[in-house]
């Protein structure tokens, strides 16, 4: 659909329309005027004939009155096949004041919500707002109190569905300094609004990744065309660094002038780039955003660098305190990602005076300790290297760019010593964790494909982090074992990783837990202190959790790493605790019991396709069953295979294929329990239509409708989830 927006200040003076439609000849375009309750002017959408307007202006505000506040709901009039110019009007839902909404689902008040600081981090990355928003109960059970979300700036070369490999570096070059309201991988700015609300019961901060230091390049020193379509002014006066080459920590200036890849290094120097970056902060604010965090914050200048700095960090952060707590809402959070050094003649404080940061250094030093399997080696890299502040740190085991990038550090370290090291860093006082979720291999932009996030060793260390806020630590180990002890006048508590073997034996641990006998509440396995002297076994899940003050946890819970698809064989495994009695069954067949965990192998033997596996765990209060639906493929090269389309089961469903640079043509697919399938051959897009059933020779002009275009890449299977229908 073809579309101009115009700009309110060149419309003076502009004629207010009633809603509703007269009779009117049929223009070329429909004007739909947005205003706010008080009849001022918020945005002008041009829209052809029989088109839908879209609004694009920061969400509706309407200021508290004696007794009530006010949420924006939506608009007074439809805004889909609009046959004559208009106006619509904001509406609100009111509610009385020092209430948190309506219903019985009142989100909490800002300051009930832990400071991200305080708790523990999880990092979605690539997921999709949507997919967040429905994981919530699990994320709250997995002990974590924020969510990171991927950056949610108008994404550079959109083109739909896309393997996370292709696509993922694209929303770390935005085309401008504003909230994406369509064409965006993981969601639209409305669908922020609602995951911030949502995200409110459960007490979860939801942090947004900011990219400021550049925006999409057409080179190292020039802006990628559609920047200006976002960006007008920063393109058209070329608001960028050149003739300073790539970065490198060698000076400040070449730390906060140099350019970071095929993409310009931008004047955040100069007044309009900072004004258009505390607009997007102040953007993401009115959408319930809690926090943010600043990708390579590090080549951003501060008031520290001499002839090379500048007010940008005091501007953009106290101007979006100032504007959160003028409409009521808790201080923004801010960590920024700061690699390795602050660079040559820099420190660490002039970032740590404004806002947390990253402490890499210490990330890998635990990483690669633990991938030695040296309890010993861990005590020699607990010290933190971006100064001696726990409490502005951010901690983790990976990143995004340890996993992802070429070369990662952490790419070929397995997920369980990945998940331990995290556990000893979210077990620090003050310091907050980050724990990345990594992407499946045939994960596409938006899915959620892997769950060790849930695993015990990654929920009882976010819980034991949450339990002793505040409460003084003392760290201890010895060549099998890594110990944080809590120990203040109200509350003590203990967490232990195994590392070289399970079992402590007589580890001094000087007097911090008084003598007597211990119950660890995951496996409850006895630990007893003789002496000063700590000894006992640690469970099967190498983590302890000695809290002696609460009781320990009953909580009846079920978990698995059963795959969305698999081909072959691959083996599984499901655990329970604080299960009296436990059972699997695949497919409706027998029950078959186990105690606490089973391994099971699921190959060829299973129907091609759809497969269930129903998991039962009982307690003596307690019931819980989980449905887990899975599909075996095949996974040939020569084959596009689709799973979970069950609803195109009775469908006519023709692709669409070509290679790059050739004509496309439509192919017959096969549907089969679950699965869509039709021949790869030597393609690299393809689409879905669906015709009437009588149609055996499609052609365009007579589809039903049809997906969004799919890149292959390297990928054969595809989540049918992942497919969007036009």
């Amino acid at each position: 659909m073809n579309k101009r927006k115009l700009s309110i200040l060149t419309l003076i003076p502009i004629v207010l329309l009633a809603s509703g439609c007269g009779e009117e000849p049929d223009p070329i375009f429909y004007t739909v005027t947005f205003l706010n309750y008080d009849n001022s002017v918020l945005f002008i959408d041009e829209v052809e004939p029989h088109g839908t307007a879209v609004y694009e202006g920061e969400i509706p505000t309407r200021p508290n009155d004696d007794e009530y506040r006010y949420e924006f709901v939506g608009w007074d009039y439809p805004l889909e096949d609009i046959v004559c110019s208009l106006s619509v009007k904001a509406e609100y839902d009111k509610f009385p004041l020092g209430s948190g909404g309506g219903g019985d689902d009142v989100p909490p008040t800002p300051s009930e919500q832990l400071n991200p600081q305080e708790g523990t981090i999880l990092h979605a990355w690539n997921w999709s707002l949507d997919n967040i928003k429905t994981r919530l109960p699990e994320i709250k059970e997995a002990g974590f109190t924020s969510i990171q979300t991927s950056p949610m700036q108008p994404q550079k070369d959109y083109s739909g569905n896309e393997a996370w490999r292709n696509g993922w570096w694209k929303l770390y070059q935005p085309l401008g300094f504003s909230v994406a309201t369509k064409n965006h991988a993981l969601g639209t700015k409305d669908d922020l609004r609602e995951l911030c609300l949502e995200a409110d019961k459960y007490d979860i901060n939801i942090i947004v990744d900011v990219v400021a230091n550049h925006l999409a390049g057409g080179s190292s020193e020039s802006f990628h065309n559609d920047v200006r379509n976002y960006e007008p002014i920063i393109y058209n006066d070329r608001l960028l660094h050149t003739g300073v080459g790539g970065v490198s920590d060698g000076s400040i200036r070449q730390v906060t002038k140099g350019y970071l890849g095929g993409y310009p290094d931008i004047m955040s120097e100069d007044e309009r780039v900072q004004e258009r970056v505390l607009s997007l902060l102040k953007e993401y604010i009115d959408c319930g955003v809690d926090g943010f965090r600043f990708d390579a914050a590090k080549h951003i200048e501060t008031p520290d660098d001499g002839e090379y700095a500048s007010n940008f960090w005091p501007y953009i952060l106290d101007g979006a305190k100032e504007y959160a707590l003028i409409k009521g809402e808790d201080e923004p959070y801010y960590y920024g990602e700061i690699l390795n050094t602050p660079g040559n003649g820099r420190s660490f404080e002039s970032y740590t005076n404004m806002m947390s940061i990253t402490d890499n250094g210490n990330g890998s030093g635990i990483l690669y300790a633990v991938n030695n399997n040296s309890a010993s080696e861990v005590q020699n890299n607990l010290y933190y290297r971006a100064g001696n502040r726990a409490d502005r740190l951010v901690l983790w085991a990976e990143s995004h760019d340890t996993y992802a990038n070429d070369g990662g550090g952490s790419t070929h370290i397995s997920q369980e010593v990945v998940d331990k090291a995290y556990a000893i860093q979210a077990s620090r006082l003050d310091a907050s964790s980050l724990y990345f979720v990594r992407p499946s291999n045939d994960m596409h932009l938006g899915e959620v494909t892997t769950f060790s996030w849930e695993s015990e060793i990654v929920k009882n260390a976010n819980l034991y982090h949450n339990a002793f806020v505040g409460v003084d630590e003392y760290l201890y180990g010895d060549d099998n074992v890594y110990v944080n002890i809590r120990d203040d006048a109200k509350k003590e508590g203990a967490l232990i990783i195994a590392l070289g073997s399970n079992v402590v034996s007589n580890l001094n641990i000087d007097g911090h837990l008084d003598d007597g006998e211990y119950i660890d509440s995951l496996s409850g396995n006895t630990f007893t202190v003789s002496d000063g002297k700590l000894s006992g076994l640690v469970g099967t899940e190498d983590i302890a959790i000695l809290n002696l003050t609460d009781e320990p946890s009953t909580n009846l819970s079920i978990s698995h790493n059963i795959p969305s698809y698999y081909s072959n064989s691959q083996t599984i495994r499901i655990s329970v605790n604080n299960a009296t009695s436990a059972s699997y069954r695949i497919n409706g067949g027998s029950s078959i019991p186990f105690n606490e965990s089973v391994s099971i192998t699921l190959d060829n033997a299973l129907p091609y396709g759809r497969n269930e596996i129903d998991i039962i765990a009982n307690s003596n209060d307690d019931y819980l069953e989980e449905n887990i639906v899975f599909y075996r493929v095949d996974e040939v090269d020569d084959k596009i295979e689709i799973y979970g389309a069950e609803e195109l089961a009775e469908q006519n469903i023709y692709a669409w294929v070509w290679k790059n640079g050739s004509d496309g043509q439509f192919i017959d697919t096969t549907y089969r329990n679950g699965v869509l399938s039709f021949e790869r051959n030597d393609i690299t897009h393809f689409l879905l239509a669906s015709f009437d059933s009588s149609v055996n020779s499609p052609s365009w002009g007579n589809e039903n409708r049809q997906t969004n275009d799919v890149s292959l890449g390297t990928d054969n299977v595809f989540a049918y989830s992942s497919i969007v229908w036009k």
